[in-house]
């Protein structure tokens, strides 16, 4: 799996890559544990998390084909949406969304480049 994912461009440098981890103390204790969370919320860019993570590929495949514009579709109030679009405009890139109303009629979030 590495050596296919070395196969994607990958746009680095608009979040942090390695967010900090929290210990969690008296959570761990209850539970007889060494209890850490990460914190993904430290990322830099809007939810973090895993929505980075993807659109660090979808941005980094936008480079590679020269595209200056994001378009996204997704279900409507979508972090997934305010990520792109929080990344998209830090990089200088236009952003346009498409959400969809009905949930059960939306596609797996994806992003294209114009």
């Amino acid at each position: 799996m590495t050596s296919f994912v070395k196969l994607w461009p990958v746009f680095r440098g608009l979040w942090q890559p390695t967010p900090p981890a929290e210990p969690l103390p008296r959570l761990g204790a209850e539970y007889g544990l060494n209890l850490w969370v990460k914190r993904d919320d430290c990322t830099g860019i809007a939810f973090g998390g895993n929505k980075v993570r993807q659109l660090e590929f979808y941005i980094g495949a936008a480079q590679a084909k020269g595209a200056d514009t994001l378009l996204i579709t997704s279900a409507v109030q979508s972090n997934f949406m305010r990520t792109a679009t929080a990344m998209g405009r830090r990089y200088g890139m236009d952003c346009h969304m498409t959400g969809c109303l009905v949930r059960a009629l939306c596609i797996k979030p994806m992003a294209m480049f114009c």
